[in-house]
C-alpha cells in the first residue's frame, strides 16, 4: 500500500537506532513517532502535525494529477506600535498550471476570451444546453451523483456565419476549465498514422487538465462519411482515433473531457460527401442546428453594433427587414465597410453611409446605366411593388441602383411561416410576373425587356411545384411526379399547359391589378426615380 501514510511509534520500552531507521525508511516509513508516557501533550501535537501534513501532502498530489496550484494575494498589515507586521492571506483560487510544451495548445484563463453567453444574439437552446455542460464541467460529481452519464460533446451544424465559432468562444469564457482550440484540417496528413497520432495526443493533452474542452472547428475535414477507399485510409484512420477517444475505455467521468465540434455540412439531411459519418454523429450527445438570424435577431444585433455612431433607428430597422437570409457576419461586414469608408472621408458614420456599404456588401459596387435604363427599372420594379401590396406581403425596400448583374430589386418583408397555401403561391407568382406585366402597360408586347428573366425562372418554378409536387392541379390530381415521369413526352407536355396556363392567367391577373393602380403606380416611379430608393413606410404612404 505504497499511498498508506506509514509512522513508526517509539517508546521507551523499543528504541530505535539509526541503522534500523534507515531500513524502514528504505521499506516506504515516512518518519518516527515518539510517545513518552509523562509528555502526552506533546505526542498528540506531533500526531496533529502529522496529519496535518499528510493532508497536505494528499491535496498537493491531487492538485499535481489536476495540474493545479493555489493561488492567494498578500495582505501586509503593519502595527508600527509593535514593531511588527501581519501576513494575512485572502483570494485563494485554484488556478490551472501549463506546462511549458503545452502553453500554445491550452487556455486556461478565461478573462482571455470576453465572449459571453449573453453577447451571443440569438440561438436560445444551444446557449442553454451549452451552459448546462459548462455547469457539469465545474462541478462533475454533483451530477454524477444523479446518476447522469458523463456528457461527450455538442456538434453544431449550420450554413457559414451563423455563429458556431462565436458560441465556442462564449462557452470557453464562461467556462472556468481548461480549453483547447483547434481545427480538422490540422489532422490532415499523406502519411498513414499521422493524423490518428495528433488526436490521440490531443485527448492526451486534454486529460492532463480534465476537466476540459475540446473545440474542433470544421471537423467534417475528418469526420466525412467514411468510404472504404483506397484513398481515403489515412482519414478513415484518424476519424477511428477520434471515435475511439470520444468513446473509449479512457474516459473518466469525474474528469470529463467534452468535444464541441462544428461543421457547415447538414448532419441530419446530408446526402453523400456532405454527410457526417454517422458513428461520430451518435458521439455527441446533441446536434444542435444554428439557424440565420430573424429579423429581430438582426435588428438587436445592429443595435448593439450601432452603439456610438450616427444611423438612426428608422435605418436599422429598415436594413433589418432588407438582410433577409444573411448571417450575422454579413451584416458585420457591411459594418466594418462603413467605419472604414467613413475613416477614409473623414467623416462619421451615417444613415447613407451604411447604406451604401450594406448594398454594397449584399449586391456590390453601383453602376450608372443612364436615364432611360433607370426609368424601365423603375417601373419594373413599382410593378412587384404594387403586387407585392396588394397581396399582403408588405415592400420593405424598392431600389433602381445597379448593382452587379441587377438594374434594382424590391425586397419583402420576411415570412417565416414553414407552410404557404395555394392562394400565397399563386400570389408569389403574381409578384414574380408584376415587373412583365408594368413593362406591358408601359411599352406593350413589343416593348418587354431581359430584365425578367429571373422573376421567369422563379414564378416557373412554383407553378410547376404547384402541378408536380403539391397535388395542387385537379387535372393531373394527387400524384406526386418524379424527374424521370416528368421528361416522358406526353407527361411533359401536359406539365408544360398546364404550368404555363397558371402563369399566363396571373400575369393577367397582374396587369389588372396595376392598370387600376396607374396613378399610384406613376407616382411610386417619379418617387423612385427622384430619390433612388424608397422605404417600406414611403410605398406605404402612397399606396394607403
Amino acid at each position: 500500500l505504497p499511498k498508506l501514510p506509514i509512522y513508526i511509534l517509539e517508546t521507551g520500552y523499543f528504541m530505535i537506532d539509526r541503522e534500523l531507521e534507515i531500513a524502514l525508511m528504505q521499506d516506504g516509513a515516512r518518519g518516527i513517532v515518539h510517545y513518552r508516557p509523562r509528555h502526552g501533550k506533546e505526542f498528540a501535537r506531533e500526531i496533529r502535525q502529522i496529519c496535518d501534513a499528510v493532508y497536505m501532502q494528499q491535496n498537493a498530489d491531487s492538485l499535481k494529477k489536476l495540474s493545479k496550484a493555489l493561488t492567494f494575494e498578500t495582505a501586509p498589515l503593519i502595527q508600527s506600535e509593535k514593531n511588527q507586521a501581519i501576513i494575512r492571506l485572502r483570494n485563494f483560487q485554484l488556478e490551472q498550471i501549463v506546462s511549458v510544451k503545452d502553453q500554445q495548445n491550452v487556455m486556461i484563463d478565461s478573462e482571455k476570451i470576453e465572449t459571453r453567453f449573453s453577447d451571443i444574439i440569438g440561438a436560445e437552446g444551444a446557449k442553454e444546453e451549452l451552459a448546462f455542460f459548462v455547469e457539469y464541467l465545474k462541478n462533475p460529481k454533483k451530477f454524477l451523483a444523479r446518476n447522469l452519464r458523463a456528457p461527450k460533446g455538442i456538434l453544431l451544424y449550420g450554413a457559414p456565419g451563423t455563429g458556431k465559432t462565436m458560441l465556442a468562444k462564449a462557452m470557453a469564457g464562461e467556462a472556468n476549465v481548461a480549453f483547447l482550440s483547434t481545427e480538422g484540417s490540422s489532422f490532415m496528413n499523406k502519411y498513414v498514422g499521422i493524423g490518428a497520432a495528433a488526436v490521440r495526443e490531443l485527448f492526451a493533452r486534454a486529460r492532463r487538465y480534465a476537466p476540459s474542452i475540446i473545440f474542433i472547428d470544421e471537423i467534417d475535414t475528418i469526420g466525412r462519411q467514411r468510404t472504404g477507399s483506397e484513398n481515403s485510409r489515412e482519414s478513415d484512420a484518424t476519424l477511428n482515433a477520434l471515435l475511439t477517444e470520444m468513446d473509449g475505455m479512457k474516459v473518466d467521468p469525474k474528469r470529463p473531457v467534452f468535444v464541441l465540434a462544428a461543421t457547415n455540412y447538414d448532419v441530419e439531411d446530408g446526402k453523400g460527401i456532405g454527410r457526417i459519418d454517422e458513428a461520430l454523429a451518435r458521439r455527441f450527445d446533441r446536434k444542435i442546428r444554428m439557424d440565420l438570424p430573424d429579423k429581430e435577431g438582426r435588428k438587436q444585433f445592429l443595435t448593439i453594433k450601432m452603439e456610438g455612431l450616427s444611423v438612426s433607428r428608422q435605418m436599422i430597422t429598415q436594413v433589418a427587414d432588407r438582410s433577409i437570409g444573411m448571417s450575422l457576419a454579413n451584416l458585420e461586414s457591411a459594418i466594418e465597410l462603413a467605419k472604414r469608408n467613413a475613416l477614409k472621408a473623414a467623416t462619421v458614420v451615417d444613415d447613407k453611409l451604411f447604406d451604401e456599404a450594406f448594398e454594397t456588401i449584399v449586391h456590390g459596387e453601383k453602376k450608372d446605366w443612364g436615364k432611360d435604363v433607370l426609368e424601365r427599372v423603375a417601373r419594373h420594379e413599382i410593378g412587384h411593388t404594387i403586387i407585392s401590396f396588394n397581396t399582403g406581403e408588405d415592400p420593405a425596400y424598392v431600389t433602381i441602383v445597379a448593382r452587379g448583374s441587377h438594374g434594382g430589386y424590391m425586397q419583402k418583408q420576411e415570412n417565416n411561416s414553414p407552410i404557404r397555401t395555394r392562394q400565397e403561391l399563386r400570389d408569389a407568382i403574381r409578384i414574380a410576373l408584376g415587373g412583365r406585366a408594368a413593362e406591358i402597360i408601359y411599352y406593350g408586347e413589343d416593348g418587354i425587356t431581359t430584365g425578367s428573366s429571373a422573376d421567369l425562372a422563379k414564378a416557373t418554378s412554383i407553378a410547376r411545384q404547384m402541378v408536380c409536387s403539391y397535388g395542387m392541379d385537379d387535372d393531373l390530381g394527387l400524384v406526386v411526379y418524379s424527374r424521370e415521369e416528368m421528361n416522358q413526352p406526353y407527361l411533359a407536355e401536359k406539365i408544360h399547359q398546364k404550368v404555363n396556363s397558371i402563369l399566363k392567367e396571373e400575369l393577367e391577373k397582374a396587369m389588372d391589378e396595376l392598370k387600376a393602380s396607374r396613378s399610384s403606380m406613376d407616382l411610386l416611379v417619379d418617387k423612385l426615380l427622384e430619390k433612388n430608393q424608397l422605404s417600406g413606410e414611403e410605398i406605404s404612404d402612397i399606396l394607403l
